[in-house]
């Protein structure tokens, strides 16, 4: 259930308001090709690191992903699509493990094969 929406930028719901820095994903769903790119490159500008080709993931607070996410929702525009910030807590964060087959994303496995 949202807590809020926000003043600053209306098309962005709250659901908490927690203040400890965390991992967060951001993944996004847009349609426009140039958008697309352009909140890419704004994500690879504030330091977040790409996981898949519409997937970030990086180390802030709530207040600091939703400054984040009110960036990225102006330079949206009235164009359509989607953006989610999923916060991950450290206790999950050991948790996750992935799979890689051969160079992704410039990224050799850490197997070495």
């Amino acid at each position: 259930m949202p807590l809020a929406t926000s003043s600053v930028a209306p098309n962005i719901v709250l659901f908490d308001k927690g203040g400890n820095e965390m991992k967060w994903l951001v993944c996004y769903d847009i349609e426009k090709d140039s958008v697309r790119q352009k909140i890419a490159d704004f994500c690879l500008d504030k330091g977040l690191e790409r996981v898949q080709y519409s997937v970030f993931l990086g180390d802030m607070n709530q207040t600091l992903a939703f400054d984040l996410a009110a960036q990225i929702r102006r330079r949206m525009g009235d164009h359509p699509g989607q953006v989610r910030f999923i916060p991950i807590c450290d206790r999950d964060w050991k948790k996750t493990f992935r799979i890689q087959i051969g160079n992704y994303m410039g990224v050799k496995p850490s197997n070495g094969k």
